[in-house]
C-alpha cells in the first residue's frame, strides 16, 4: 500500500477490501465502503460550514464511531483535528478552546449526565459552530441537520479539497505538557501519522486483524498506538466508551480481537476481574504493553494468552509508538526494555552536554525521523527548546543502551508523571490548588502507587490565620480538574521549603516520601505496643507459630505489592484514601500520626487487627489486654479477600493461648453490648409457672428476662434528606460493628447513580416505580421486586427517564461501595461509618432531626 496521507489509506481499503468491517459500536457495524461513505457526508457538510485547510475541528466524544469519522473527515480535507476529553471540566475546557481556537466542535452530549454542549458553551470561545450528537442545546445543532447543509457540495468540490493535502501540513493536535504547566499541542503531520501507521503494521505483521479501543480519544495511545495501526492493517476497530473489565471481557469473548494494546495497570485492572483466565484470551496473538515498565511478575501471569508480548515506548511527540521489543524477545527482556527503534527512526543517547554517550551509560533519549512531530501549536520557542540544532527530538526522559542495542528506559527528567497511563503535570495541578482562596503555596510531586503506578501529593502552606482540609481540597478540585489528577493525598504544612530564589525545594519534600523521620505516632506505638505485649503473654511454642504465620503472610503481601494487585487495599481509617504505603504515611503525618517504619509489616498488621474486630474473637483477647484505643478501621477489599482466612487461623492460635481469657472477655462483651447498644429490656414473665407440672428436657433453657427487645422505627421517624442530585434518603439502620446500613431510597426519573463495587452483598426490595442497572437493562425492577446483589458486583443504578413517578426502594448494605468513575478510578467509598455520618451533617443542614437512626456500635 502506497500512503501519503491519512486520507489515502481509507482509499486503499475501500477500493481493495470495500465489504471488510471497519468499525464495530455495540450493534452497529460498517464496512469500509460504509466508512467511506459516512466520512464523505460529514467532509462536504464541513465544507459547506466554511472549514479550510488549517481551521481547527475538535470533537468531544468518548470512544465510538462519532470520534473516528469525524477525525477521518476533518483530516482528509486538510483540517486539523484534535480530541477533547469528556473527564474534563470547565477550567480544561476554557483553555484548550482559548489555546486551539477551534471553529467547529463536535461533541455527544448528553453522555454520562453531562451536557457538553452546554458546558462547551458557557465558556470564553471563538467557536462558529457547535453540532451534537444527541440532545442540541443552546446555539449547538444536531448533528443530522449539519449533514444536510452538505449535500449541495458535490463530489468534485470534495475531490478538489482532498488533493490539496500535501503529507507535511498538520493533521492532529494532541496537548501536552509544557513548561509554563499549561498544556502544549503537539502538531502531528498527515505523513508522519501514516508513516508511524504503516511501519508499525508492518513490524507487527498480520496480528492486527482487529482490536478493542476504550481508551479516551484525546490521547495519542487511542489515536495512533491503537486504530490508526489497526486501521493501516485492514483491520476492525470495536469500539466501547469507556474502560469496564466486566463489559470489555464480554466484547472479547465474543468478538475475538486479536490485538491487544496495555499498560501495567491495564494488566493487572484485568488480572483483577474475577473472570481472568490467560487461558481465555487464547485468540490474542499479539499484546503490545507501555506507560510504564512491566515486572516481570505480571508478564508470567500472561504466558497463557500464547501470543508475543512486546514491551514499546513512546510519547505524545513521536506519534505515539516508536520502539519495541522484537516479537520473539524473551520476557526479561519485555520487562527490562524498551527494545529498539522503528525502522527509519534514528536514536541517541546524550548527556547533558549533548555528546553521545556509550553503552551503559545513562543520558537522554533522542529521536529523529519521520515518526516526530512538526512542533508545539503556537509555541515556537518551546518548538526550538524541543529539538537540538540537528534535528533529534529532546524526550526529556533518560535510559540507556544495551550491548545488544535494546533501549533501557530509566526515568523521566521532567516532573511529568504517569498515572493509570494518562500524563499528570504538577504545575497545572500547583496552579489548581493555589487558586484556593486559604492556600499561599503548594507543591504536588508524585508518589508510587500499586495500581496506577504513581499518582499525587500534595503539600499546601496556608495564607496565615487561614486553614483548609484535604476533603474540603479534594471537592475544590473536583470541578477544575479531571478526577485522576487530584492528588490522592494532601500535607497541610505550616510552611514549605524554599530555595534562595523563592521556589519551592521539591528535592527536600520528595525526600520526606520516602525517608522515614525516627518518631513514631502515638496511634502506631500504641498498636506496636499491643502487638508485642499479646506476643509475649503467648506461650513459646505458640509465639514461634504466630511468627511464622505472621512471615507467611507478609511475604505473600509483599508478592502482591510486587504484582501490584493491590487494586482498593490498605487501611481506610477515619476518612483515609491511602492506597500505598506512602501514601498512608502522607495521611497519618497530615492527622495526629507520624511515619512508619516498616509500612509493610504495620498495615499488614492493621487489616489483622481489623479481621480480629470484625470478624473473629481474637480480637477481644487484644481489647482485654491492651484496652480499647484503636480507630475503628474500614478494610480494603484486598484484606477482604485475602486476611479472612489469616484472621481464622490466629483466633485459633488466641483461643489456645488464652482460652479462659476469651470465655470471660465473650461473657462480658455480650454484656456490655445488651447494656449499652439496646438499653431495651423485656419485662420479666409476671405469669406464675406450676414447677410440679413443669416437665424435664434435654434442651438448654432460653432465659425470658433480660433478652433485647426489637427496635423499631416508623415510617416517618427518620427524614428523608436530598443528598444534592435530587435523591431522597432516609437512613434507618447503621451498624458500625458490621458494616451493614439499611436505607430506603428516592429517586428522581432519569437518575443515574454513580458505578459502584460492592464489597459485600446487597438487598433492594422495590416499593414504587422501576430502575435497572446499566449494565444488563433488560432486568427491570419494578414494585414488589426482590433483589440480590452478591459481593464483588458492579453496578450503574438508573432510573428510566420516561417514568411518571419516582422510584422508592428499600437497600440493606452489608461492606463497602467503592465508587469508581468511567476509567475504573476510585472517587469515593460508601459505608456504614461514613455513610451515618453524612446523614446527620445533612439532617443538620436541612434542621431536621436524626436521632432515630437505629446506630450500633458507635462508641
Amino acid at each position: 500500500m502506497i500512503a501519503n496521507i491519512i486520507n489515502d489509506i481509507l482509499d486503499h481499503h475501500a477500493s481493495h477490501t470495500p465489504d471488510a468491517e471497519c468499525v464495530v459500536e455495540s450493534k452497529q457495524r460498517l464496512t469500509f465502503a460504509e466508512v467511506r461513505s459516512q466520512v464523505d457526508q460529514i467532509a462536504k457538510a464541513l465544507l459547506a460550514k466554511g472549514i479550510q485547510p488549517g481551521d481547527r475541528v475538535a470533537t468531544l466524544s468518548p470512544p465510538g464511531l462519532n470520534f473516528w469519522l469525524t477525525y477521518l473527515a476533518a483530516t482528509s480535507i486538510g483540517a486539523i483535528w484534535h480530541g477533547i476529553n469528556p473527564v474534563y471540566r470547565s477550567r480544561e475546557f476554557a483553555y484548550l478552546l482559548s489555546d486551539a481556537t477551534p471553529s467547529l466542535i463536535f461533541c455527544q452530549s448528553p453522555f454520562d449526565n453531562r451536557y457538553y454542549d452546554t458546558e462547551l458553551q458557557a465558556t470564553e470561545n471563538c467557536v462558529e459552530c457547535f453540532v451534537t450528537h444527541g440532545e442540541p442545546q443552546g446555539d449547538a445543532i444536531s448533528f443530522a441537520t449539519f449533514l444536510k447543509e452538505g449535500e449541495h457540495i458535490n463530489q468534485q468540490t470534495l475531490d478538489l479539497a482532498r488533493a490539496a493535502v500535501k503529507p507535511e501540513d498538520i493533521a492532529v493536535i494532541v496537548y501536552t505538557s509544557g513548561t509554563t504547566g499549561q498544556p502544549k499541542g503537539a502538531m502531528l503531520s498527515q505523513g508522519t501519522i501514516t508513516a508511524s501507521a504503516i511501519t508499525n503494521a508492518h513490524w507487527m505483521g498480520e496480528r492486527l486483524d482487529s482490536t478493542v479501543c476504550a481508551a479516551p480519544t484525546n490521547h495519542v495511545g487511542a489515536l495512533n498506538n491503537v486504530c490508526m495501526n489497526v486501521f493501516a492493517a485492514g483491520g476492525r476497530i470495536i469500539f466501547y466508551h469507556r474502560v469496564d473489565i466486566q463489559a470489555l471481557g464480554e466484547i472479547r469473548r465474543n468478538e475475538l480481537p486479536t490485538y491487544m494494546v496495555t499498560s501495567p495497570t491495564g494488566f493487572m485492572m484485568t488480572m483483577q476481574s474475577p473472570e481472568f483466565d490467560a487461558s481465555r484470551l487464547n485468540h490474542t496473538e499479539l499484546i503490545v504493553c507501555g506507560g510504564a515498565t512491566t515486572p516481570l511478575s505480571i508478564l508470567d501471569a500472561w504466558r497463557g494468552v500464547d501470543c508475543p508480548i512486546s514491551s514499546v515506548y513512546g510519547q505524545t511527540e513521536t506519534c505515539g509508538i516508536i520502539t519495541h521489543t522484537s516479537l520473539d524477545a524473551p520476557l526479561l527482556d519485555v520487562a527490562e526494555t524498551i527494545g529498539k527503534p522503528l525502522e527509519g527512526c534514528e536514536v541517541r543517547i546524550a548527556n547533558d552536554k549533548g555528546t553521545p554517550c556509550d553503552p551503559g551509560e545513562t543520558g537522554e533519549l533522542q529521536f529523529r525521523g519521520p515518526y516526530v512531530m512538526s512542533g508545539y501549536y503556537n509555541r515556537p520557542e518551546a518548538t526550538a527548546e524541543a529539538f537540538t540544532s540537528d534535528g533529534y527530538l529532546r524526550t526529556g526522559d533518560l535510559g540507556y543502551a544495551r550491548e545488544d542495542g535494546n533501549l533501557v528506559f530509566v526515568g523521566r527528567i521532567k516532573e511529568m508523571f504517569k498515572s493509570g497511563g494518562y500524563n499528570v503535570y504538577p504545575l497545572e495541578i500547583e496552579q489548581a490548588i493555589t487558586e484556593h482562596p486559604a492556600v499561599l503555596l503548594c507543591a504536588v510531586l508524585p508518589i508510587p502507587h500499586p495500581l496506577f503506578q504513581e499518582v499525587g501529593h500534595a503539600f499546601v502552606m496556608t495564607h496565615e490565620g487561614q486553614s483548609v482540609t484535604p476533603a474540603e481540597l479534594r471537592d475544590y478540585l473536583a470541578d477544575k480538574i479531571a478526577n485522576y489528577k487530584v492528588p490522592k493525598s494532601f500535607s497541610i504544612e505550616a510552611a514549605l521549603p524554599l530555595l534562595p530564589n523563592g521556589k519551592v525545594d521539591k528535592q527536600q519534600l520528595a525526600s520526606r516520601l520516602t525517608d522515614q523521620p525516627q518518631s513514631e505516632g502515638q496511634h502506631y506505638q500504641q498498636h506496636a505496643k499491643a502487638n508485642e505485649k499479646v506476643r509475649d503473654l503467648m506461650p513459646a511454642r505458640l509465639q514461634l507459630k504466630l511468627d511464622e504465620k505472621l512471615a507467611e503472610i507478609r511475604d505473600e503481601y509483599k508478592s502482591f505489592s510486587e504484582q501490584k494487585d493491590l487494586a482498593w487495599n490498605l487501611a481506610y481509617a477515619e476518612g483515609f484514601e491511602a492506597y500505598t504505603a506512602a501514601g498512608a504515611r502522607a495521611q497519618m503525618s497530615e492527622r495526629v500520626f507520624d511515619y512508619m517504619k516498616d509500612p509493610i509489616r504495620d498495615l499488614m498488621l492493621w487489616h489483622i487487627m481489623e479481621e480480629m474486630e470484625h470478624r473473629t474473637v481474637a480480637f477481644d483477647v487484644f481489647e482485654a489486654l491492651c484496652g480499647k484505643y484503636w480507630y475503628r478501621l474500614r478494610v480494603g477489599l484486598w484484606a477482604q479477600k485475602h486476611f479472612t482466612s489469616l484472621g481464622a487461623e490466629l483466633t485459633q492460635l488466641m483461643i489456645e493461648a488464652f482460652p479462659d481469657l476469651i470465655a470471660q472477655h465473650q461473657n462480658s462483651k455480650a454484656r456490655h453490648i445488651r447494656e449499652q447498644n439496646f438499653k431495651r429490656y423485656r419485662k420479666e414473665d409476671t405469669m406464675q409457672t406450676d414447677t410440679s407440672q413443669t416437665k424435664s428436657s434435654a434442651l438448654p433453657i432460653v432465659p425470658l428476662t433480660g433478652a433485647a427487645e426489637a427496635l423499631h422505627i416508623g415510617n416517618d421517624d427518620t427524614p428523608f434528606v436530598d443528598i444534592g442530585d435530587g435523591t431522597l434518603i432516609q437512613l434507618l439502620l447503621a451498624d458500625l460493628t458490621q458494616n451493614i446500613w439499611a436505607t430506603r431510597n428516592r429517586m428522581q426519573p432519569g437518575t443515574s447513580v454513580i458505578t459502584h463495587y460492592h464489597t459485600g452483598p446487597v438487598y433492594a426490595f422495590t416499593l414504587q416505580g422501576q430502575w435497572y442497572y446499566k449494565e444488563y437493562p433488560e432486568t427491570v425492577n419494578g414494585p414488589g421486586s426482590f433483589l440480590m446483589e452478591p459481593s464483588g458486583s458492579v453496578h450503574t443504578l438508573t432510573i428510566p427517564e420516561d417514568q411518571t413517578e419516582e422510584t422508592i426502594v428499600w437497600f440493606l448494605m452489608h461492606g463497602t461501595n467503592i465508587n469508581i468513575d468511567a476509567e475504573g478510578n476510585v472517587v469515593s467509598i460508601a459505608d456504614a461509618h461514613n455513610v451515618l455520618k453524612g446523614y446527620r451533617l445533612l439532617c443538620e443542614q436541612q434542621k431536621v432531626s436524626h436521632h432515630n437512626v437505629i446506630v450500633m456500635g458507635e462508641i
